[in-house]
């Protein structure tokens, strides 16, 4: 018996589970500054320096786009 209770919990995750799948659904294309600002930084250059990424280096700043994407922005 005391296992049906904890099937009957388990039931209630499924629930849940619709949360990350409206989370899923792929964000709009934004510029970088903006999804910058939505990930907490000030803007792109302060969002790069927190990675220890450098604004002047070509590199840095596709390194720096490639995290957003990571994070689920659809960066231009």
């Amino acid at each position: 018996m005391p296992s049906q209770g904890s099937n009957q919990s388990s039931g209630s995750n499924p629930s849940q589970g619709s949360t990350p799948s409206e989370g899923s659904t792929p964000k709009p294309i934004i510029g970088v500054d903006k999804a910058s600002k939505d990930a907490g930084h000030r803007n792109f250059h302060t969002f790069l320096l927190s990675y220890n990424l450098r604004i002047y280096n070509d590199e840095d700043v596709q390194e720096g786009r490639a995290i957003l994407k990571a994070m689920g922005y659809n960066v231009r």
